[in-house]
């Protein structure tokens, strides 16, 4: 037992950095949550279970398709990265097997006792099943980025839709709603975005593994993560427009985002080897400083911040 908990030790240091990835998840779920209960106009309950669960279902989701990841790629990582842990022998493929297997299983008694929507859980467990098996059609999107892309990706949105379902239903509200689609949507496009980026190169840094600059050229790639971010910015703006600091909100987020499409438009001018190691740190630096604004919006349309800040100078001035 101990031996397997050191292989998985191995395989979280360098696939899945469990802290970052339970960060990531709880920062995303409760963006979602903050704009949906302003959406609504509902109280605040951090503290609910339904919240609760659906952070927890976000990173047990995330894990299980990273480790789903790891072993329907298995040929290809033997091919082009004999390195890492797992085909290198240093982790075994079972051991991640049945990793996934449990959380799955974790993951789907907690959302039949505090999920969301039944049709869209059992749709998203469609999907996680197809996503692991190449929609049965292995030998045709293996071998092709863009279809995997159009495939696969499109998983987060449903995840997104569910997510929302699970705050809908301590509400009893409906899912099937634009604003719902749209702020899932909003927060589809995080994923999409990050994931074209860090398969970007010039020409000169081409290798035999594939890439989204290989299939659509270097320019024609770094259009993908612009046009999704630009997307998910005007996603916002629907979705935010009637809150009390919308017009902040579109100020900062846009500010943020013109600075990001303004690199990568230099990056296409350039062609620059230099700046293409740094097109995926950019990138999740982008969607942090994004996500802690629209969190930090969101709080303060609520009038949270307003509240604890006034509260805090109060104390001060009490022991003062």
């Amino acid at each position: 037992m101990m031996a397997y908990l050191s292989r998985l030790n191995i395989f979280f240091k360098e696939r899945y950095p469990l802290l970052a990835g339970f960060l990531s998840s709880i920062m995303g779920v409760l963006g979602l949550y903050l704009i949906w209960a302003r959406l609504y106009n509902l109280d605040l309950n951090l503290t609910s279970p339904y919240l609760i669960n659906a952070a927890l279902s976000m990173f047990l989701l995330t894990m299980i398709m990273r480790l789903g990841d790891e072993l329907k790629d298995r040929e290809a990582d033997r091919m082009h990265f004999p390195e890492r842990c797992l085909p290198s022998g240093k982790v075994f493929y079972r051991d991640v097997y049945y990793l996934m297997l449990f959380l799955i299983a974790v993951f789907v008694v907690m959302n039949l006792i505090w999920g969301g929507n039944l049709i869209l859980f059992s749709v998203l467990l469609l999907y996680l099943f197809l996503f692991y098996h190449y929609f049965f059609i292995p030998q045709i999107i293996s071998k092709s980025l863009i279809l995997a892309l159009v495939t696969h990706n499109p998983l987060i949105f449903v995840a997104m839709l569910y997510t929302v379902s699970i705050f809908n239903k301590q509400e009893n509200l409906s899912i099937w709603s634009l604003e719902a689609f749209s702020l899932s949507f909003a927060f589809w496009m995080s994923s999409f975005g990050w994931e074209t980026a860090r398969k970007i190169r010039v020409p000169s840094q081409e290798t035999a593994y594939e890439t989204y600059s290989m299939v659509l050229g270097t320019r024609g790639a770094t259009l993908l993560p612009m046009l999704a971010f630009t997307a998910q910015f005007y996603a916002f703006r629907f979705v935010c427009k009637d809150f009390p600091f919308y017009p902040e909100l579109k100020v900062f987020l846009g500010s943020v985002l013109g600075f990001y499409n303004l690199y990568l438009l230099v990056f296409m001018i350039n062609m620059d080897e230099r700046m293409t190691s740094s097109l995926q740190k950019l990138t999740e630096g982008y969607l942090l400083i994004s996500s802690l604004v629209i969190v930090w919006m969101s709080l303060l349309s609520h009038g949270l911040v307003i509240e604890i800040t006034g509260n805090w100078i109060l104390k001060i001035l009490h022991i003062g």
